[in-house]
This record gives C-alpha cells, sequence and structure tokens, in this order.
C-alpha cells in the first residue's frame, strides 16, 4: 500500500460572511488529497466552481474536519475548485495536503 506524503499546509485562511474564499495550493507536487479544520465558526462550502452562500452549500460545523483521505480517490479536482464562506462571524481553516 502507498504512503501518504505531505506536501503542504495552509495556516489561517479567513473565511467570513464577505465572499466565498479558495484554497492555497502548494507548488510543486499537486496534492491529491487533504485534511480541513473548521475552526472558530462554522462554513459552508461548494466545489462545484460555485461559490457558496451562508445558506447554500454543505454546512461544517466550527471544531471539526473534512477528510479528503480515500487512497482510491485522486481528489485533485475537488481540492482546486473548493470554496468556503463563513455563516456568521469568521471561520479559520487549517488545512493538511497530501499526495500519494
Amino acid at each position: 500500500m502507498a504512503a501518504f506524503t505531505q506536501t503542504g499546509v495552509q495556516n489561517a485562511l479567513s473565511a467570513t460572511t464577505g465572499g466565498a474564499v479558495a484554497l492555497t495550493i502548494p507548488t510543486g507536487m499537486k496534492p491529491t488529497h487533504a485534511i480541513i479544520q473548521v475552526a472558530a465558526n462554522s462554513v459552508r462550502w461548494r466545489a462545484d466552481d460555485t461559490a457558496p452562500t451562508a445558506t447554500v452549500g454543505i454546512l461544517v460545523a466550527a471544531g471539526t474536519n473534512i477528510e479528503f483521505m480515500d487512497p482510491m480517490i485522486d481528489y485533485s479536482g475537488l481540492i482546486n475548485f473548493i470554496r468556503f464562506i463563513g455563516i456568521s462571524g469568521t471561520a479559520t481553516i487549517e488545512v493538511a495536503f497530501f499526495t500519494l
């Protein structure tokens, strides 16, 4: 079985109610997997190249993770298109990027 290699991190991405934000993809090895932690406030996300809103998108509660880590799936497209918006106040998003 192949092992994951961490290819980068993104710390303290702020997601506010003012507009959707995207991840900053690390240069070099294109990440195929990610663990995304939502801190401080809840967010909504979409990965279909459409911005989420405070009422439209997949809700993720503060203090929880989103994990795109199934080794049988290449999540690179999803990682490139995912966008976040805060529900109320500012949410902080922490990301660890991986490749196989």
